[in-house]
């Protein structure tokens, strides 16, 4: 019986997220997206290992400071272990109606960055609803990702990253974004 309603309350959340996402993009303002680049934000799922100083070394990239580059992490399961970290967000910051409970991670998406970059290597319900949530000028994703979610997409493994940074700035470049 037990399982049954956490099957129903998961099945749920998962509905709300799909409604949310698609009316996120259904009434996304994309008025700024020529917008030159002053900041830049990342949302990663955490599953790939991916260190913060390999992403803020994107700064140099793209000619900012690191204090103009944010880092979100999405755990599909939050360990056990207490973290001191503020800047990340798993399934269980999500009620059952599939409504964002984590206060930073809210923030992070009301950010008015000039570029997100979605991290993840494949769909990920969470993270496709928290790229469509995101007050971004510019959404940028790699290889598998959801096209609609995306102002560009790159043909790159995520796992890539150094592959991913100089196809970012060729097109940025010719997007006149730099």
């Amino acid at each position: 019986m037990l399982v049954a309603i956490k099957t129903m309350i998961k099945s749920i959340k998962e509905r709300n997220l799909k409604i949310k996402t698609k009316n996120n993009i259904a009434n996304r303002d994309i008025s700024n997206r020529n917008k030159k680049i002053n900041n830049i934000g990342f949302l990663v799922d955490a599953s790939m290992n991916i260190t913060d100083e390999a992403l803020l070394s994107f700064s140099k990239l793209v000619q900012l400071k690191e204090k103009d580059i944010q880092i979100f992490k999405f755990l599909e399961n939050k360990k056990k272990i207490p973290s001191l970290q503020v800047n990340e967000v798993s399934v269980k910051d999500f009620n059952w109606l599939g409504k964002l409970k984590n206060k930073n991670a809210s923030q992070f998406l009301d950010t008015t960055f000039d570029v997100i970059i979605g991290i993840f290597p494949e769909e990920s319900l969470y993270l496709n609803w928290m790229m469509s949530a995101s007050k971004a000028n510019f959404k940028v994703g790699f290889k598998n990702a959801k096209e609609d979610l995306f102002d560009l997409i790159i043909q790159v493994d995520p796992s890539h990253l150094d592959v991913f940074k100089t196809e970012l700035k060729k097109y940025l470049q010719v997007l006149n974004k730099l």
